[in-house]
């Protein structure tokens, strides 16, 4: 079975994604990120209150401690999205809309993008890991290979196959 398609930079964005949701120590920093800042004015406001300074100021500090922890989700999420976003139109650009093959035999994978060929033996194959829109064939060597799943008619025949 042979398939044909183009990779969009929202494919490569949509691998850059997964893959950096799988690190833990990516998580840890983000969390550490989102979480430090609150943390910091629950204390001010704590000592603004068992201080009996002002009532105000610790309020004020528990409110933004809140504010911070709700709204830094929503915006370290798009800040991480155009980080990424960035990344791929620097360094995959010239993968865009190109033309991909990938040819399933009993006994290898071909997969030929943009004049490269790459040959495949099932004993290679790490994972194959499925995400909306995209398949991820991972190979021993820490290569990946791409398969936008919009783009094939049959992307269940496709799925089954591999």
């Amino acid at each position: 079975m042979t398939v044909n398609f183009q990779l969009s930079q929202q494919d490569f964005l949509r691998y850059q994604l997964f893959i950096a949701s799988q690190s833990k120590k990516l998580k840890q920093y983000r969390f550490r990120k989102r979480i430090t800042f609150p943390i910091v004015f629950l204390f001010f406001g704590l000592l603004f209150s068992v201080l009996k300074l002002s009532a105000n100021v610790a309020f004020i500090c528990w409110g933004a401690a809140l504010v911070w922890f709700i709204v830094y989700a929503f915006w370290d999420r798009v800040q991480y999205k155009e980080r990424f976003k960035k990344f791929v139109d620097k360094n995959y650009a010239e993968r865009f809309w190109k033309q991909v093959s990938i040819t399933i035999e009993e006994a290898k994978i071909i997969g030929n993008d943009n004049g490269f060929e790459i040959i495949v033996k099932p004993k290679e194959l790490e994972a194959i890991i499925v995400i909306p829109k995209l398949i991820l064939i991972k190979i021993n060597d820490e290569r990946v290979m791409l398969v936008a799943t919009e783009q094939i008619r049959q992307s269940d025949l496709f799925e089954n196959e591999l």
